[in-house]
């Protein structure tokens, strides 16, 4: 039972980080002067 739960919060911990990944990068695309800071990773991806 442990070993399920350990694989269901590992889990939904990539798909949380992968998500806040994509909304960073969306929200750098309509805001880039703003940040900054991701604006090589966002122009690198374009």
């Amino acid at each position: 039972m442990a070993n399920q739960i350990a694989a269901i919060f590992r889990a939904w911990c990539c798909c949380s980080v992968i998500l806040l990944a994509m909304i960073l990068i969306l929200a750098a695309d309509g805001t880039a002067d703003s940040v900054q800071w991701l604006s090589p990773y966002t122009s690198s991806l374009s």
